[in-house]
């Protein structure tokens, strides 16, 4: 028994599944099967849906925008995950136990990331251009998120030459993102101010301003770092961004912000998400990497900032900034008593938050499925509420 045991698990583990209790096998390729069809198409099928019954006067671009996205990503991705094959992950030792992931590709943002942005500029291109102001907060959007992404393509590919988990310093990484988000701003908020002001009342006055300009750039750099926080574990950050990217096109495309352009390309960002899922969802055949999860973060919050949709913005990815969060808990309070009591504790087993449920004996699937119920309430809740 124990020689079929170690055999069964050596199977498992070269299939780069996990392989369960003895006994528990047995009829489940059915349920396996089921469970990795809907991770990687049914968040995509519901959001269409969403888009079809909510889309109202945009409801046939939406959908053709989010559709041409979701398939060209699903196409492409199909030749170039085997291409990739080089760029592999490396694990931290002191992380979470995903050996079985060791080797999967990294870096698959570099390549669904400018298909969504170019497919959302093409749908948007005739709407934006008959508008100065939209036109440049949508190529500033394009800019910012290009250039976050080249940060953490630049990370993942020294991760991968040094086959260790340290690229980018940390602080360097952070310096990067601010230039960027700072140029954005420059950019797009002058350019656009006046339709922000109308968004966002209490901005009327040039202090304000100001201040609304300068708690952008931050705003923008720690979204991005947020989404990539949370993307720890087989479709999770994907599927989040693909619901809140839905939620904030429903959003510009409403009266209030009328912002049609930007909509279609939130519309198009949620598709080529869906698309990478298709490849990313449980087991993954490729990560994202820092090359998507900065980027994605990015576009998210220099969508928003730069159309005055920030209560919205902040609704729909609460998911991200309460991850964001629970590592900011974990280091200062960690470093808090070690200073206090010579000891540092945690709250956390770890943080982010979906590997504290991860030591708590969460399935992967079970963590995901939560997140995703969670970003679909937040989703209901930004088109419910007067926001």
């Amino acid at each position: 028994p124990r020689l079929c045991e170690a055999r069964r698990r050596r199977v498992h583990r070269h299939s780069g599944e996990s392989p369960g209790p003895v006994g528990s096998q047995g009829g489940s390729s059915a349920d396996v099967l089921v469970s990795r069809m809907l991770s990687r198409y049914g968040i995509a099928v519901l959001l269409g849906l969403c888009l079809l019954a909510g889309g109202g006067r945009m409801q046939l671009p939406a959908l053709e925008c989010f559709l041409a996205s979701w398939s060209l990503v699903a196409v492409v991705g199909g030749w170039a995950v085997p291409k990739m094959g080089r760029l592999k992950q490396t694990f931290q030792e002191d992380g979470p136990e995903h050996a079985r992931k060791e080797g999967t590709p990294t870096a698959g943002g570099a390549f669904f990331v400018p298909i969504g942005v170019l497919v959302g500029l093409c749908f948007a291109w005739p709407l934006v251009a008959r508008v100065q102001a939209q036109r440049t907060v949508a190529l500033a959007v394009a800019c910012c998120t290009f250039s976050c992404g080249l940060v953490g393509l630049a990370d993942d590919l020294l991760i991968i030459a040094k086959r260790t988990n340290k690229g980018v310093s940390p602080r360097l990484k952070l310096s990067l993102q601010l230039v960027a988000s700072f140029a954005f701003c420059a950019v797009a908020l002058l350019s656009n101010y006046r339709q922000i002001s109308l968004a966002l009342p209490l901005l009327a006055g040039q202090a304000m301003g100001v201040l609304y300009s300068a708690s952008s750039v931050v705003v923008i750099a720690g979204e991005s770092n947020a989404v990539n926080l949370t993307d720890g574990i087989d479709g999770l950050a994907s599927g989040l961004f693909a619901i809140a990217a839905v939620g904030l096109g429903a959003t510009l495309a409403s009266p209030r912000y009328s912002s049609p352009g930007l909509a279609l390309m939130c519309w198009s960002m949620a598709g080529a998400a869906c698309g990478f899922l298709a490849h990313n969802g449980n087991p993954a055949k490729i990560f994202m990497g820092d090359t998507g999860s900065l980027a994605l973060g990015a576009f998210l919050a220099s969508t928003a900032v730069g159309t005055g949709c920030v209560v919205p913005f902040l609704l729909l990815t609460m998911v991200f900034n309460l991850e964001m969060l629970s590592v900011m808990l974990q280091v200062g309070y960690y470093k808090w008593t070690r200073a206090r009591c010579g000891e540092g504790r945690r709250i956390f087993k770890m943080a982010p938050f979906h590997h504290h449920l991860e030591q708590c004996n969460w399935s992967e699937g079970g963590i995901v499925l939560a997140f995703y119920a969670s970003g679909i309430c937040l989703l209901a809740g930004n088109f419910f509420l007067p926001l």
